[in-house]
């Protein structure tokens, strides 16, 4: 067996990943019979994990249609994760959804999402600020949080509107100033601006949902 490594950036990749299947981590871990606190710990970058271990979560995460290697998982190296043509939409369990234009496909699951999550945030990335994890035309959702989980929330990117009414996906730093935070985009080599200096909050919410083509 290969010897294990803690690494934060690994278990990053692992958490962006499980969130690609829609699947909370407790649902996910129930579904695939595996230990909930042992997935936290490896996704939080708390408990290291194998190889071998990738290698049977990458094969879950086919079941979940999404192809992913194991050595991108562990090392960040070679293809990104991609969704499979064959992967269907989040709560229709085994059964799949034949529509011939696309823009209606993701109108009807954007309203399904909407529909259940009444207080939810929904993002449409337009740019480059989240890759490898969320690519340009992804849909992204995710229920509001109470403005008191927001400071204890620095190690997943939130979806947050500004009082503006700008949306976008972020990581959150707390500043000095009460309720102003620093926003950090995931590909710090984006051509848009990285990191957003002392901005006021609205709304946040931690993603549950994701829908691409």
């Amino acid at each position: 067996m290969s010897t294990r490594q803690l690494d934060k950036n690994a278990a990053a990749r692992l958490r962006q990943v499980r969130n690609l299947t829609n699947l909370a981590r407790t649902v996910f871990a129930s579904k695939y019979k595996l230990s909930t606190n042992s997935l936290s710990a490896w996704e939080n970058g708390t408990s290291p994990f194998s190889e071998e271990v990738a290698k049977h979560l990458a094969d879950i995460f086919r079941k979940e249609g999404i192809k992913v290697s194991s050595h991108w998982i562990m090392t960040g190296e070679g293809p990104k994760p991609k969704a499979l043509a064959s992967r269907l939409i989040q709560g229709t369990d085994s059964l799949g959804i034949a529509i011939s234009d696309e823009e209606e496909l993701f109108w009807r699951a954007t309203s399904s999402f909407k529909e259940f999550y009444k207080d939810c945030l929904v993002l449409i990335m337009h740019d480059d600020t989240a890759l490898p994890f969320y690519r340009p035309g992804d849909h992204i959702g995710g229920k509001i949080i109470t403005e008191d989980k927001i400071l204890f929330i620095e190690d997943e990117p939130l979806i947050v509107e500004l009082e503006n009414g700008t949306i976008m996906l972020r990581y959150i730093e707390p500043t000095s100033k009460t309720g102003f935070y620093n926003l950090r985009a995931i590909n710090q080599a984006t051509i848009i601006v990285p990191i957003i200096k002392s901005m006021k909050i609205k709304r946040a919410a931690r993603i549950n949902w994701v829908f691409r083509r």
